[in-house]
Formats: structure tokens, C-alpha cells, sequence
């Protein structure tokens, strides 16, 4: 039986030997019952596991809210533990994604062509179409699994010391975890994300001001290396 309820603080082990990460899962199923499991990701990790979850309780976030597909398995032999509950002010704030806008073409180079991007609301509803650099901060909306939550958090905290992922992750891994590693690549991090953006799209003549924002230059050379 599964207890995971909204506000369940999980421990998780990452991988490359880095310890333990923590998360935070959200139930927006009301909303969404396909989209609605939103995992928010703590900026934190230990080399063991934390005694009071509390220490979470004002620690920044890494990335931006991830989609889950389905909850993580919590039996003794998984790699998943919940650890306690906790609350804070935006946890009723439903995040904001991203999306391609349909199109006929396959070419890769029109993959982040002007205005070809909108974001998502409530995980529906459609905003105005958006220059991709307004909502490259954005996480695209998709479903995720407990592995790729893996990946993604040990990507991140391998990039934010400086390490290069391709040192660790090589060609031969699997689809999955490679979708994962151009993901992590494309966004800037979340801690230099200015806060009154960091769950909106950004007006154009603000883009000039902010700085970490990743080029369309540098998404297209990411997306036509798969």
C-alpha cells in the first residue's frame, strides 16, 4: 500500500555515489488527474540520511516542479522513503510548464523558432505563444519517473559543482536517461532564476536584463545532438 500523500517529504539515493536527495511531492490530481503529481526537488543532499526533516523546512528548491507519472514504490528494497510532511505558502500554487506548439515540420532546427512555444496553465490551458528564451526557465510539461527524478536531481548537483555530466553519463546510456541530460543542459539553474519569474513567462523586454537564460543558439545545438 502506498502512503504518499500531499506535502510527503521523500528520500531518495542518488546515484554516482552522491548520497541522499529530498523532495517534496504536490497532489494537483483535482486539477489534473493525468499531470497532477508535482514533485518539487530540495536543493540539499547528505552523505546519510537526515534524522528531522525539518532541516528541509527553508531550504531552497533545485529545479523547477517536475510532473510525476506515477508514485514511487516505498518497499524495503526501493531506493524511496518518506520521511515526514511539510507545508509552505506556494504549495497550492499550481506551476507553470511549457509546450511545443504543433507543427508539420520535423526539422529539429524549428524546435525553438520564435513564437513556436507556449506555456501551460492548470496543465491545460494554453497561454499566448511565447519566444522560447520567455520560458526557457520553464520545464517542459511531461511526465517523469522515480529514475529520471534520479537523474535529473544527480545531473544537477554534478553541473553546480562544476563537474561535466558527460563525464558520468556516457552515449551508451539508455534514451531515457539521455532525454534527461539534454533536459538538465538546456535549463538555466533555478537559483539564478530571478524569483518574480521563476513561475512566469518572462515579458520580452525584460529578457536583455536578465542574465543565465540559455540562448536558442544553445538549445537547437543541444536538441540536434541526440
Amino acid at each position: 500500500m502506498n502512503n504518499v500523500q500531499h506535502r510527503s517529504v521523500l528520500q531518495y539515493q542518488l546515484d554516482m555515489g552522491l548520497g541522499y536527495g529530498y523532495c517534496k511531492l504536490l497532489d494537483f490530481t483535482s486539477l489534473d488527474p493525468w499531470y497532477g503529481l508535482v514533485i518539487k526537488i530540495y536543493d540539499f543532499k547528505s552523505e546519510k540520511p537526515i534524522q528531522d526533516v525539518k532541516v528541509l523546512q527553508d531550504v531552497e528548491y533545485l529545479l523547477n516542479p517536475l510532473t510525476l507519472g506515477w508514485f514511487p514504490s516505498l518497499n524495503d528494497q526501493c531506493k524511496w522513503k518518506i520521511i515526514g510532511k511539510l507545508s509552505r505558502a506556494d504549495d497550492s500554487v499550481c506551476p507553470v510548464y511549457k509546450i511545443e506548439k504543433e507543427s508539420s515540420s520535423q526539422n529539429k532546427s524549428s524546435k525553438f523558432a520564435t513564437k513556436n512555444w507556449c506555456p501551460i496553465y492548470n496543465f491545460s490551458k494554453k497561454g499566448t505563444s511565447c519566444q522560447y528564451n520567455q520560458l526557457a526557465h520553464l520545464e517542459t510539461l511531461q511526465l517523469v519517473t522515480t529514475q529520471s527524478i534520479i537523474n535529473r536531481t544527480t545531473m544537477e548537483f554534478l553541473r553546480k559543482s562544476g563537474e561535466k555530466i558527460e563525464n558520468y553519463y556516457y552515449e551508451e546510456e539508455n534514451k531515457a536517461t539521455l532525454e534527461d541530460y539534454h533536459q538538465a543542459i538546456q535549463m538555466p539553474f533555478y537559483s539564478n532564476i530571478p524569483i518574480e519569474y521563476r513561475n512566469k513567462v518572462i515579458p520580452t523586454k525584460e529578457l536583455p536584463a536578465i542574465k543565465h537564460i540559455p540562448s536558442v543558439a544553445l538549445c537547437l545545438a543541444a536538441a540536434l545532438s541526440f
